[in-house]
């Protein structure tokens, strides 16, 4: 007799080091009580089609560490109870087209360290309720309009990636969104409006790009923004005209850029806004306080 028939009611099921390859049929029709299935740090290269059927109360799924290359469409097909999808530290390279449709109540999904380098709009379109998305350590260059959907988000990380464009409202339907960490691409050039109307965005980082010019119009109604980090790019001007009306705004960092050194009372009155905590030097890193790292309070 299978071991699933005797334990119907179980919860919760960690498997570490035990799968090579491959993860056989999980038998989910004799587990439709369990909660919680942990599969990570394995060596898993594949998921069959089946392997969760029937796992329809299941919430949290761990599948992080292994080797996975590839989603399949129907392989998640049943877990329409999931909150939390962990797929990191894997090597996926395609997600099929829709793979997450019938998860419909996911919370987060964890994509970080894999070789994604496309996402197409078809990939998050069903997640209405997806609140945290990690894509970050991937390979991504460019992203079309694939965030449309996700109304409930309120966390998005594209850090360590290739990306080297933000286009206008890009982000624009993240009514929600409060973070976005843009950390160590190639950016270039953000386009105008590409943050516009975000209302609950609090927090861009965007250090460690290849930024040269801040332009108007990149940072526009946005009344809860409180910090922007700018450091380590290449910009060699900026004014305070960039961040006019942000009422909220108390930090931005700018070290490692290209700006000629002025002394505080000249970046006092560049940014009139004496509440601000303004980075620019090497120097200041002992006397931050910020969120953002390395910023020096105006007085």
């Amino acid at each position: 007799m299978s071991t699933t028939c005797l334990f119907p009611k179980i919860k919760k099921i960690k498997f570490t080091a035990v799968f090579r390859k491959s993860v056989k049929d999980s038998s989910g029709s004799n587990l439709k009580n369990l909660q919680k299935l942990e599969i990570n740090n394995n060596q898993i290269e594949e998921l069959p089609i089946d392997v969760f059927k029937g796992l329809t109360a299941l919430e949290v799924l761990d599948l992080s560490n292994n080797l996975i290359k590839s989603l399949q469409t129907e392989t998640l097909h049943d877990l329409n109870s999931l909150l939390d999808l962990k797929l990191s530290s894997n090597q996926v390279e395609t997600i099929e087209d829709g793979c997450f449709a019938n998860l419909k109540k996911l919370q987060i999904l964890d994509l970080n360290k894999n070789r994604l380098s496309t996402i197409n709009y078809f990939t998050f379109v069903v997640l209405d309720n997806l609140e945290k998305l990690y894509l970050n350590c991937n390979k991504i260059k460019q992203l079309h309009v694939v965030f449309r959907s996700l109304e409930s988000l309120v966390e998005l990380d594209l850090s360590y990636n290739k990306l080297q464009l933000i286009p206008s409202e890009f982000f624009g339907t993240l009514v929600n969104l409060k973070r976005i960490d843009l950390d160590n691409n190639e950016i270039e050039a953000i386009e105008e409006k590409a943050f516009h109307d975000m209302h609950s965005l609090s927090e861009i980082n965007l250090r460690r790009n290849k930024l040269r010019i801040i332009k108007q119009g990149i940072f526009v109604n946005l009344p809860k923004i409180n910090s922007i980090d700018l450091a380590f790019n290449e910009i060699c001007d900026i004014s305070y005209d960039d961040f006019e009306n942000l009422l909220s705004l108390k930090y931005v960092a700018l070290r490692g850029n290209k700006l000629e050194p002025r002394n505080s009372e000249d970046f006092d009155k560049y940014f009139k806004a004496p509440k601000i905590r303004l980075c620019v030097t090497e120097t200041e890193r002992e006397e931050a306080e910020s969120p953002i790292r390395y910023c020096k309070k105006l007085k």
